[in-house]
C-alpha cells in the first residue's frame, strides 16, 4: 500500500501543478483583458514569489524573459491559444538542446525517427495555430456576447484587440526563451541543488530587472496601482502558486521522475485552460486552434516516446579514481612544454639510448633475514645490476663515498635496500650523475617462493608497463623507472615488468609469457582440414600466449622526491609527503 502511494506521488503532484497553473492563466488573461499592464503583473509576481519563497528556502535548505513574452502572447491572444504553445517547449528544447550536445540522435533506430517525426508534427501544429484560424465552433450566448461587447466599449482605449499572427510571434519567443532555461537549468541544478533558494533568488533577480523594465516602458505611474480584488487575488495567487509551488513541485517530479515523466503533464494545462476559457471567460474555441492542438500533442506524445524508448546509456561506476579531484598538474596529450622537457631531464641520454643502463645495488646498515633473498630476486628482474655489500657504516655518511664510486664506474642509477630487523621497508633510488633521488616506502613484499604456480625469470631483457602515472610527478617518477631498464626488450619468450600506479600506491610485478602450441579443433577449422603434398592431414595448430609470474611481489609509496643525490642537510626537495595530504580521499599526486 505505502509502495502504491509513493508511485502515485508524483502523478499526484503533477495533476496538482497544471491545474494549479492553468488557474493561474485564465485568471491573468482575465486581468489583462481589464486593461492591467503584463509588465506591472510580473513585477509583483515575481516580488511576491521572492517574498514567499525566502522564508522556506531559509528555514528547510526563473525567468523573466519567458513570463513577458508569454504574457504579451497571453494579451494578444487567448489563454486557451497560449496553452496550446506551452506543449512546443519540450520540442523546442530538444531542437536546441541537439547542437549542444545535451540530447542524442540517431536516426537509425526507430527511436530516433520518432523524434524527428514528433518535433516535425509540432512545429506543423504550431504553424497551423499561427496562420489558421477556422470556424469558431463553441459560440457564446446573445446576451453574453452584447455584455462583452459594451464591456469593450468602456476599457481603456490602449487595450489592444486579439491579433494572433503578433500574439503568436510573442508566444513562439517565450517557448525559446522558456526550452534555454530549461538546458541552463540542467547545469545549474548539478552544481547548485537546492530548489527553493535558487527560485527564490531567480524571482528576487527578475523582479529588480522587470521593475527597471517597467519604470522604462510605463510611465503612468497609476497603472502601478492593482485595483480591485480580482487582480489583487490574481497577482498573490501567481507569485505564491504559479511562480513559487508550481515550479517547486515541478522540480520535485523531475528529480523523482525526470524530465520525460514530468513534460508529459504539459498538455493538460491545456486542457483545463480550455475547459476555463469557455465556461468562465466565455472565450470562443476555432477550428485552427483544435487541429494545431491536436497537432502539437501528437508530436509531442511521439517525441516522449521516443526519448523514452531510447537505450539507457551505459552506467560508469564511481571509483576513487574516477571521482578525483581537479588536478592541474594533470598531464595532457599535446602539452608541447612537457615533451620538450624529456628532451633535456636527467634520464634522456639513459631513455634516448645513449648510455646503457647500469645498477649498483647496495643495502642499508642492517640487513633482515629476508634482505639478502630480496636483492637476489632484484637483480634477477633488473638486468646489467650488480650488487656490492656494505659495513656497518652510517648510509649518510657513506653515501657520498658510493656515488663518488658509481660515477667512477659508470653506474647510471644506485638502489639501496633499505632494512629494519625483519623485512625490507624501503628504497633509495639516485639517479648518476646529477640526481634526482627518490625514496619510497617498500610494503607487502612476496617474494618469487612464496608466490603460488611462480615461474623461474629467462635472461631475456624485460619489457616495462608503466600504468597511471598521470600528473607531472608521475610523469617524472616514471621516467626514473624507465631509466633503470634496458630500452630494446627482447619479444619472443620476453619478460614484462609491471609499475602500476592506483591511488598513489605503485604495485610492482614480474611476469613472463608463457606460449603453448594448441591443435586446432574440427568445429574450430570450420570444416577444412590441410592436406600435406601426399594427401595426408596436417593437424592445423595455434599459438596461445599465457603470463606466469616470477616474482618478487612488492608495493612502493613515495615518501620524497629530492634535487640532485642524497643530501639530507642542504638538500632541494622537489616534492615531500606530508600526513596533511592524506586528508582527503579524492586527492592524488602520482
Amino acid at each position: 500500500m505505502m509502495k502504491c502511494c509513493k508511485q502515485w506521488k508524483p502523478v499526484a503532484a503533477m495533476l496538482a501543478v497544471n491545474f494549479a497553473l492553468a488557474i493561474a492563466n485564465v485568471l491573468l488573461k482575465k486581468i489583462l483583458d481589464e486593461g492591467v499592464s503584463h509588465i506591472i503583473i510580473l513585477l509583483y509576481r515575481q516580488s511576491i514569489s521572492a517574498v514567499f519563497l525566502a522564508p522556506i528556502a531559509y528555514f528547510l535548505e526563473r525567468a523573466t524573459l519567458t513570463q513577458y513574452f508569454f504574457l504579451l502572447g497571453l494579451e494578444y491572444t487567448s489563454a486557451t491559444f497560449s496553452c496550446a504553445f506551452i506543449n512546443m517547449v519540450p520540442a523546442i528544447t530538444f531542437m536546441l538542446a541537439l547542437p549542444f550536445g545535451l540530447e542524442k540522435l540517431d536516426i537509425r533506430n526507430k527511436a530516433g525517427r520518432a523524434k524527428v517525426l514528433g518535433t516535425l508534427i509540432c512545429l506543423g501544429g504550431a504553424m497551423i495555430l499561427t496562420l489558421y484560424k477556422g470556424k469558431t465552433l463553441v459560440k457564446s450566448n446573445s446576451q453574453t456576447t452584447a455584455h462583452l461587447m459594451n464591456y469593450a466599449d468602456v476599457i481603456v482605449s490602449s487595450k489592444k484587440k486579439e491579433k494572433w499572427a503578433i500574439g503568436s510571434i510573442f508566444l513562439a519567443a517565450g517557448c525559446i526563451f522558456w526550452s534555454s532555461w530549461f538546458l541552463l537549468q540542467a547545469n545549474i541544478g548539478k552544481t547548485y541543488p537546492c530548489q527553493y533558494s535558487s527560485t527564490a533568488f531567480l524571482s528576487f533577480f527578475s523582479a529588480i530587472q522587470t521593475a527597471i523594465l517597467g519604470l522604462i516602458t510605463e510611465r503612468d505611474f497609476s497603472k502601478w496601482v492593482l485595483k480591485g480584488k480580482l487582480e489583487l487575488i490574481t497577482v498573490t495567487y501567481a507569485g505564491m502558486v504559479g511562480s513559487s509551488m508550481c515550479y517547486v513541485g515541478m522540480s520535485w517530479c523531475v528529480k523523482q521522475k525526470g524530465p520525460v515523466f514530468t513534460s508529459a503533464f504539459t498538455p493538460l494545462v491545456q486542457v483545463f485552460v480550455a475547459m476555463f476559457d469557455v465556461s468562465i471567460l466565455h472565450g470562443q474555441i476555432y477550428v485552427g486552434s483544435v487541429i494545431g492542438s491536436i497537432l502539437v500533442v501528437i508530436g509531442l506524445y511521439i517525441l516522449l516516446w521516443g526519448r523514452n524508448s531510447e537505450p539507457l546509456p551505459r552506467q560508469i561506476p564511481r571509483t576513487i579514481e574516477n571521482t578525483r579531484e581537479a588536478d592541474e598538474t594533470v598531464c595532457m596529450p599535446d602539452d608541447e612544454e612537457l615533451f620538450a622537457g624529456n628532451d633535456v631531464d636527467e634520464f634522456s641520454s639513459i631513455i634516448k639510448r645513449d648510455r646503457t643502463p647500469k645498477i649498483l645495488i647496495t643495502t642499508s646498515r642492517f640487513n633482515s633475514t629476508r634482505g639478502p633473498a630480496f636483492i637476489s630476486e632484484l637483480l634477477s628482474v633488473i638486468p646489467n645490476a650488480q650488487y656490492y655489500k656494505r659495513g656497518t657504516y652510517d648510509l649518510k655518511k657513506v653515501l657520498l663515498m658510493i656515488v663518488e664510486y658509481a660515477n667512477n664506474k659508470d653506474f647510471t642509477s644506485i638502489i639501496v635496500v633499505h632494512t629494519n630487523r625483519r623485512e625490507p621497508d624501503a628504497l633509495l633510488m639516485v639517479c648518476l650523475p646529477d640526481g634526482p633521488t627518490a625514496h619510497f616506502k617498500l610494503s607487502s613484499l612476496v617474494l618469487r617462493k612464496d608466490i603460488k604456480n611462480h615461474g623461474n625469470p629467462t635472461s631475456h631483457e624485460p619489457e616495462l608497463v608503466l600504468n597511471n602515472f598521470t600528473t607531472r610527478l608521475g610523469h617524472r617518477i616514471g621516467r626514473f623507472f624507465q631509466s633503470i631498464f634496458p630500452q630494446e626488450p627482447n619479444f619472443r619468450g620476453r619478460r614484462v615488468v609491471t609499475f602500476h600506479n592506483q591511488r598513489d600506491f605503485i604495485f610492482f610485478r614480474h611476469h613472463r609469457y608463457i606460449f603453448d602450441a594448441k591443435e586446432i579443433k574440427q568445429s574450430e577449422a570450420k570444416g577444412k582440414k590441410l592436406k600435406d603434398a601426399k594427401g595426408e592431414s596436417i593437424a592445423k595448430e595455434k599459438v596461445v600466449a599465457r603470463l606466469q609470474e616470477c616474482g618478487p611481489r612488492f608495493t612502493l609509496k613515495l615518501i620524497s622526491l629530492q634535487h640532485g643525490t642524497f643530501d639530507t642537510k642542504g638538500g632541494e626537495y622537489e616534492w615531500v609527503h606530508k600526513p596533511e595530504m592524506d586528508t582527503s580521499r579524492r586527492r592524488f599526486f602520482l
